[in-house]
């Protein structure tokens, strides 16, 4: 329901941030499919280890991203994860 939300408002190209475990690659493949199923691009993908040190270089990563990617920005920003982390 979420994807089907943020598509409809002409994000077309989405960015993920999931752990690193099988629920985070779940996730993956889902929102990868049904992104793609309606034309839209999961990219980048961030996996990481659950730590503090793994999810801020995770971030960071995400943040440069766009920067060096202007034609291929992406809108939005699907975290998969607990509120805890």
């Amino acid at each position: 329901r979420m994807a089907d939300y943020v598509f409809l408002r002409n994000m077309t190209r989405v960015a993920l941030l999931a752990p690193n475990d099988a629920y985070g690659q779940k996730i993956q493949e889902s929102l990868v499919a049904i992104y793609g199923r309606k034309g839209g691009t999961v990219s980048p993908i961030e996996l990481y280890a659950p730590s503090p040190t793994n999810i801020d270089a995770a971030v960071s990563r995400l943040a440069s991203y766009n920067d060096a990617n202007r034609d291929q920005a992406f809108q939005a920003i699907f975290i998969a994860d607990a509120g805890a982390q």
